[in-house]
């Protein structure tokens, strides 16, 4: 008689479903962050397109300032002035007349912040007792 038998060891069917329900798992919470990144991208990226349209519409009522003054008959020796980019943003110009050219030189073109700052006290912090 055969006494020895082959033992082997099988996969329980337990094991197999514990496996597939942790992937399951992994990919809905891969699929979760994955759409939380792409809906933050998303806002990110609009709010930078809305501030670029803002910025550029600014840019372009200066630009129009600038050839008003060089085809102007009077000519000053400095001219500043300040476009409203946003409620807390302005974009602040300064021109020089150049006499050889017979134009304005661009010697300043900034973005300035016109509102104060408020930031957010949620945060708060542990300081620990020295």
């Amino acid at each position: 008689m055969n006494s020895k038998r082959k033992q082997s060891y099988p996969i329980n069917i337990g094991t197999s479903t514990l496996l597939v329900v942790f992937l399951i798992l992994c990919m809905f919470t891969f699929a979760a962050i994955s759409l939380t990144t792409a809906r933050k991208d998303y806002k990110d990226a609009k709010n930078s397109a809305e501030r670029n349209k803002e910025y550029y519409t600014a840019a372009n009522y200066a630009e129009m300032k600038l050839n008003e003054l060089n085809q102007a008959a009077e000519h000053e020796t400095d001219v500043s002035f300040a476009i409203a980019i946003n409620d807390s943003q302005a974009l602040d110009v300064i021109l020089k007349w150049n006499q050889n050219d017979k134009k304005y030189d661009i010697l300043s073109w900034t973005t300035v912040n016109t509102a104060e700052w408020k930031g957010s006290d949620s945060s708060q912090l542990i300081i620990p007792n020295s």
